[in-house]
């Protein structure tokens, strides 16, 4: 049985006994049950502990019965539907913690990504989410009957906070070392971050931004709907040598105006003196005008010092 928040029958749920096509089927859809609304075991969870701490979310009836079985008694699992925002929303109303289990396969970790999206707009200040991925293969309900609930709310314990994961996720194949991969990863991470309900949690996560990417917290500015973006340097100059020799900005080249670039480069020197390890001088020396020799007396006195500051260039 499938119950409502009060406990009343609303659908059944069946799942396949073998390996015949649908695994899972629910009862159809009628004007009391809407599948992608309800969490299985939601009513039985309620009722075993009036004053739930957290809630486990996993991918099928018989893990939710099996976890029950051995003592869990605060999983729920979604009808066959991905994890979407009225899942979250009733979750948080009766709990302040939501983990989500999925297996540790590529359809797993995509599945974990929809759940993150779902859940980023109700972080108020407060909640928790986490993610426990399972060995490959393993599911909680094959997992419990193995090693016993210690072992697998231990797991449930070391689960990833919701921004350990997000960050995980987005820094994956992008090198942090350089500046085309800070930069990158800036600009994935801002739509994530803007998805954020405002508050303390949203502004610890643009601290953490600003940690990975270098960039002083300060420097962000707020659109006109409260919607934070990176500085515009960062968002759209890769490396000081393509800021120097680019024609992209303003319709310019460098020819026409080379004090633009070169001044867009000091300023990125200033604010990233690490980066004059990345400039082969010799590309430098064409340039012949005052700012140029400034900028490339500037990368030589930076080069010089293998942890550089702004306030050894000033």
């Amino acid at each position: 049985p499938i119950r409502d928040r009060q406990g009343r029958v609303i659908a059944f749920g069946g799942r396949v006994i073998g390996n015949d096509k649908p695994k899972y089927l629910n009862s159809p859809e009628t004007s009391i049950f809407h599948k992608s609304n309800e969490l299985f075991g939601l009513y039985e969870a309620k009722l075993s502990n009036r004053s739930l701490t957290r809630l486990l979310v996993t991918e099928g009836y018989l893990d939710v019965i099996a976890l029950a079985q051995f003592g869990i008694n605060y999983s729920v699992a979604t009808l066959g539907t991905s994890t979407n925002k009225k899942h979250v929303e009733r979750i948080f109303r009766l709990c302040p913690e939501v983990i989500f289990c999925f297996d540790g396969d590529q359809a797993g970790r995509k599945a974990a990504v929809k759940a993150l999206e779902a859940t980023l707009p109700t972080m108020l200040d407060g909640r928790q989410a986490r993610f426990l991925f399972l060995p490959d293969g393993e599911d909680p309900d094959t997992l419990i009957r193995a090693k016993g609930k210690d072992y697998l709310e231990s797991l449930i314990s070391s689960a990833k906070p919701l921004e350990e994961f997000l960050f995980d996720t987005l820094s994956k194949d992008i090198n942090m070392e350089t500046m085309e991969g800070r930069a990158r990863f800036s600009k994935l991470a801002f739509p994530y971050l803007n998805d954020l309900p405002a508050g303390i949690f949203r502004e610890l996560m643009l601290q953490e931004i600003a940690n990975k990417t270098g960039i002083s917290k300060s420097s962000f500015s707020y659109n006109d709907k409260n919607a934070i973006r990176p500085p515009r340097e960062f968002e759209e100059k890769s490396n000081l040598v393509t800021t120097i020799t680019s024609n992209k900005s303003n319709n310019q080249s460098y020819e026409s105006n080379p004090s633009y670039f070169i001044n867009a480069a000091i300023k990125l020197l200033l604010h990233r003196p690490s980066l004059a390890h990345q400039v082969d001088q010799s590309i430098l020396n064409k340039l012949e005008n005052k700012a140029a020799i400034t900028l490339r007396d500037s990368i030589i006195i930076l080069k010089k010092n293998s942890s550089p500051t702004s306030a050894l260039l000033l």
